[in-house]
């Protein structure tokens, strides 16, 4: 037979569940698959009447021979009922309790005294009925709206199920350090509200036990642990016990605090710990098995309705996200991506993420919405964004030391959420700077001030301690990535729809558009453009001399003279107008908002002049001219009248001998102004 040999070091590593001791509240009965002792606490006397030495290698049921066998246990672990089974009965004249759990392969029955509440901790209608607590405590969290309501509904039903002299709700934050969202007091108890706890006062190996072993209470902060004797050297796993030992050093840090004895319940939402509560008494306590089991279905009830809750929150996210979605893609099928709809449509990307700033790359463009760092500091921040991307979607919310010297990228851009699209396209959304005011509980410990390998002292201090955060912004939620993902899966698809619309609207050779573009853009402007200052009008440009240029230099040349041409048009023409070719050598123009027929006269003329200039072709120089033909758009009219009108105007012009401008004059001139 062994003493169990505690693997502890350094509280931050060591392996809590392997703790090797008890609690001397209670005793300890190992069983192995024979349903043998195999091992016992130093203190089970004080329960059998018989020593650890008498006990072990003994059967279950030479002891406990009207019990049924712990093995059962094992049986109800396979059905997925799971955690400890209570059994109460009289032993002599104790009044006992039997807390048992299969584990591993160990069977571990714990013995306390069954235990009444003190005379006053509860009102006596709930004293005399738990059940009647945990209905009071599922009725109240069903009116509650957020989860932070929830949490604290547990709390007050958990503080007057105890008794305890403070209990408070522990929230972790991002980084996992604490922050007390509420707490219950009796008279004259200190309280924490508001303040924070480091991370390291619970660090990552008792945060992982408090997901599984749900809750845990330490009667006496200074009451000597007692050994597990065992009949092998086995390690014994304390995961599941209810009288593990504590670490020394969240022992000496309940002392520190003026705590004898402590309760914590877990709430575990969606397998993870989102907080706890922490109820202290500053005597030595105890509490019953049942009054403990009764907190932790409560507590995981209390996790189910704020899992609920926070569904609810981000299934109204996600469907806010997603409107905004379908009329971004509603918005840039119908109007195309052009500057006016990309900057729209940036804005409310940016107010969807709730980012105080937003800035698109598309088509070798800056679009930028809401406040952004100048150039230089903007530049520095794509560089480090794209350098050390790991992942399409990737972001922080705290500035990195990198761009930490960059003022401005501190006060703009704490937080960034970048959204790479494609190789050319992307989106960064930006989050300010939140300077936060933090009060401390005591001085804290920070994780990186800390030396691995060395002991971690437990703070002595937990007077009030103020620190402003730097460099930080509100965190990005999980929904918010995921949002950001499905945006760019849309906008790969929209590059997609549109580069193929691109296509079936642009002509190969002149990249200009063809004769459905130009249909469809007036039927997109239709006659919001015109009205009784300004009119559309409708120009055809027909190459005169072009076909000498194919025959002496080739198909070939005769391309370049079309692509050139088309160019120096466009270089005349507002964004508002296009230039479209529609076949051979013949182009059109849609003009809209016209004032006056001299303004056409003069663009006319200046068109002209532009093809006259000569084409540089296998070193020698060669001209071309047009002859342009023009009508106004009417009411009612369609794009093919409009062009038949100026195709008339056009070839009366040719046929006079070109290179020159023509408007047609069916009469109805009169109408707009400048006539």
């Amino acid at each position: 037979m062994a003493l169990t040999d505690p693997v502890f070091t350094d509280c931050l590593t060591a392996q809590l569940h392997l703790a090797g001791n008890i609690q001397p509240h209670g005793g300890l009965l190992v069983l192995d698959d024979q349903q043998r002792i195999v091992g016992a606490s130093a203190n089970i006397a004080e329960w059998l009447d018989k020593e650890a030495a008498q006990l072990i290698e003994q059967p279950w049921q030479a002891i406990f021979p009207s019990l049924p066998l712990p093995g059962a246990l094992k049986e109800m672990n396979h059905l997925g009922i799971a955690g400890s089974h209570l059994r109460a009965l009289k032993l002599g004249n104790r009044d006992i309790v039997l807390a048992g759990h299969h584990w591993a392969n160990r069977t571990l029955i714990e013995i306390e005294y069954r235990q009444k509440h003190i005379e006053g901790e509860m009102p006596d209608e709930l004293a005399q009925s738990r059940g009647a607590l945990l209905a009071a405590c599922t009725s109240a969290l069903a009116t509650q709206s957020t989860p932070e309501q929830a949490a604290e509904c547990l709390m007050r039903h958990i503080a007057l199920g105890t008794g305890f002299d403070r209990v408070i709700l522990l929230q972790f934050m991002h980084d996992w350090h604490g922050k007390v969202i509420a707490e219950a007091l009796k008279p004259g108890i200190r309280g924490y509200l508001g303040q924070h706890f480091p991370a390291n006062d619970i660090p990552q190996n008792a945060r992982s036990l408090y997901v599984i072993k749900r809750q845990r209470l330490i009667a006496d902060a200074h009451a000597d642990p007692v050994p597990i004797i065992l009949l092998d050297s086995e390690t014994l796993d304390l995961t599941h016990s209810e009288l593990r030992a504590a670490h020394p050093a969240h022992i000496q840090y309940m002392k520190n605090m003026g705590v004898a004895a402590s309760f914590s319940v877990s709430i575990v939402v969606n397998g993870a710990l989102w907080g706890l509560v922490v109820c202290h008494s500053l005597q030595p306590r105890s509490l019953p098995f049942a009054v403990r089991l009764l907190c932790e279905h409560m507590a995981n009830t209390a996790a189910l309705h704020i899992g609920g809750l926070r569904q609810l929150g981000r299934a109204n996210a996600r469907h806010e996200h997603s409107t905004y979605r379908a009329r971004l893609k509603q918005d840039l099928q119908t109007r195309g991506p052009t500057d006016d709809a990309i900057h729209q449509q940036l804005e409310r990307v940016r107010q969807a993420f709730k980012a105080d700033g937003a800035w698109a790359y598309f088509k070798r463009t800056n679009y930028q919405s809401g406040q952004v760092p100048a150039a230089e500091a903007f530049e520095c921040l794509r560089r480090w964004l794209q350098s050390g991307a790991t992942a399409p979607v990737h972001g922080y919310n705290r500035i990195p030391d990198d761009l930490a010297r960059h003022s401005e990228l501190v006060r703009l851009a704490s937080g960034a959420l970048h959204i790479q699209v494609d190789d050319d396209n992307f989106i960064v959304l930006l989050r300010h700077e939140q300077p936060e005011n933090i009060e401390w509980a005591g001085p804290p410990d920070k994780p990186d001030a800390h030396i691995p390998g060395t002991p971690l002292s437990p703070r002595r201090s937990f007077d009030a301690w103020k620190e402003q955060t730097q460099g930080q912004a509100l965190p990005w939620e999980d929904y918010e990535y995921e949002a950001a993902s499905e945006l760019r899966t849309l906008l790969r698809e929209l590059l997609d729809y549109l580069q193929l619309e691109q296509q079936s609207l642009t002509d190969p050779l002149t990249g200009l558009g063809n004769r459905q573009q130009l249909q469809n853009y007036v039927e997109k402007i239709g006659l919001n453009e015109s009205g009784p200052e300004t009119f559309i009008a409708v120009f055809l440009i027909d190459l005169d001399r072009f076909k000498p240029v194919n025959d002496t230099y080739g198909h070939s040349a005769g391309d370049q003279v079309l692509i050139e041409a088309g160019q120096r048009m466009s270089h005349l023409l507002r964004d508002s107008d296009l230039l479209a070719r529609l076949g051979g050598d013949e182009f059109a123009i849609v003009l809209p908002r016209q004032k006056s027929i001299d303004a056409l006269r003069a663009l006319g003329e200046r068109l002209i002049q532009a093809i006259a200039q000569p084409y540089r072709l296998d070193q020698d120089n060669t001209r071309i001219s047009a002859s342009i033909g023009a009508a106004v758009l009417e009411p009612g009219m369609t794009l093919e009248m409009a062009l038949h009108n100026a195709d008339m105007a056009m070839y009366r012009m040719k046929y006079g001998g070109g290179n020159g401008f023509a408007l047609f004059d069916g009469g109805a001139r009169s109408t707009h102004p400048g006539a």
